[in-house]
């Protein structure tokens, strides 16, 4: 069974083009090996991830996520059952805040704040789907 799980992180530092280039390296990397696609998207110093694959490669993924420094307050948003893959071009795709539009822009800083603000997972889930459509209407 194939899921796609999201996640938000807070950065423990701003980000810059090389410190996303090593990220996107190593990633690109586990994740052929591991059969794991995905995206991650950095903005406001924030990471927003969506990982896909067979679960027991995406739980292993996450849980190297949930180990790493470069994270903190690393919140679950989204894990659902997929029927094919979003992602599946890349094993590991970079959208950096300059290449968002607005209503995805509007849309990460929501999850953002909803998360700082305890909002509940149901919350979480309908602004993911949300947002997994803006990127699948752009991937046309």
């Amino acid at each position: 069974m194939l899921i796609c799980k999201a996640y938000l992180s807070a950065a423990r530092q701003i980000q810059d083009a090389a410190s996303l280039g090593a990220i996107l390296e190593t990633s690109r990397k586990n994740n052929q090996r591991d059969g794991v696609t995905g995206m991650l998207c950095a903005f406001d110093s924030n990471f927003l991830q969506f990982l896909e694959g067979a679960q027991e490669a995406v739980s292993a993924t996450f849980g190297r996520i949930r180990h790493d420094p470069r994270h903190f307050r690393i919140i679950e948003l989204y894990e659902e059952p997929i029927d094919g893959r979003l992602f599946g071009n890349w094993s590991m795709a970079l959208t950096p805040q300059d290449t968002l539009t607005a209503q995805q822009m509007h849309a990460c800083r929501d999850l953002q704040t909803a998360t700082v603000d305890g909002a509940g997972p149901r919350t979480h889930r309908d602004a993911v789907c949300a947002l997994l459509e803006t990127f699948r209407k752009r991937a046309r």
